[in-house]
């Protein structure tokens, strides 16, 4: 996503990791270079779909959802929630070593 980042709490939030958004200025009136730059990085525009994959992974399954509700109601996080979270970071380990 190219635009200009929103400053809300939330979003900072659950997009803060890199290239979530491609920043560019309010009053850009260069869109078209900045675009004709970022098709000359191939690798990099390649890289930004897998980062934010990995990202979704560990930021956004549902098992975090989930957690901050326990942890709202004071209750301990279950086996079952420490297993899933465990299974999403070694699925990002290996995504990361396939790269």
């Amino acid at each position: 996503m190219i635009r200009i980042p929103s400053v809300y709490e939330a979003y900072t939030t659950y997009f803060n990791c890199s290239n979530a958004v491609i920043e560019i200025p309010y009053d850009a009136v260069n869109v078209a270079d900045i675009i004709a730059e970022l098709d000359a990085r191939p690798d990099h525009l390649n890289r930004i779909p897998k980062d934010n994959f990995m990202n979704s992974l560990l930021r956004h399954d549902w098992v975090y959802r989930w957690e901050q509700i326990i942890e709202k109601v004071r209750f301990n996080s279950t086996p079952e929630i420490l297993s899933r979270k465990a299974y999403l970071a070694k699925l990002t380990d290996k995504m990361k070593s396939e790269c």
